[in-house]
């Protein structure tokens, strides 16, 4: 029998004891896919997509590759899903920007830019990437809530006001009128 008094001893939260082996074991710690998928964005927006590797991954989320590689087939496969969670964060970029201006696609040009230049690594993933798991332009930025078709729809009830619009010019006309 040992001399250690059970009521005095104390054992951090992060052990397990096994009482068949008499050993004491580190807990496992659980990683879910989830925490693989939000490290590997934050991955990518903080350092660009390049950097999104199975030892950084695991690094960031805290834990070895071997979970990595249970939650997804390969690296590719975490990239596509960093490239749908960034497609999300651009809509909602898209939603939050403040839209003050009347032109149709003009709201839409100043968030692009103001989205390459806040979230360059983002911008980069998913309006530069040419590998094969790079989305449509359009898909981007239409996203779930048809922004890019309620631009178009604006620009067509815009269309007929412009054309029936007199032409506004700053040069004075140098043409004699034909009478």
């Amino acid at each position: 029998m040992s001399n250690l008094n059970a009521s005095k001893l104390t054992i951090p939260e992060n052990v397990l004891i096994d009482c068949d082996r008499r050993r004491v074991m580190a807990r496992k710690q659980t990683v879910l896919k989830d925490d693989l998928l939000k490290a590997a964005f934050d991955l990518a927006r903080d350092e660009g997509y390049q950097e999104v590797t199975a030892r950084k991954l695991a690094s960031k989320a805290g834990c070895s590759t071997q979970p990595i590689f249970r939650a997804y087939a390969n690296m590719e496969e975490v990239l596509a899903e960093v490239i749908d969670e960034g497609a999300v964060f651009f809509e909602k970029y898209y939603d939050s920007y403040p839209k003050i201006q009347a032109t149709p696609f003009l709201n839409l040009g100043l968030v692009y830019i103001s989205f390459a230049e806040k979230e360059s690594n983002l911008f980069k993933l998913l309006f530069m990437n040419e590998g094969k798991q790079a989305k449509p332009l359009y898909e981007l930025l239409n996203g779930k809530n048809g922004n890019l078709v309620k631009e178009i729809n604006k620009a067509k009830e815009e269309a007929p006001r412009r054309v029936h619009a007199p032409a506004r010019s700053s040069q004075p006309n140098i043409y004699p009128s034909s009478r």
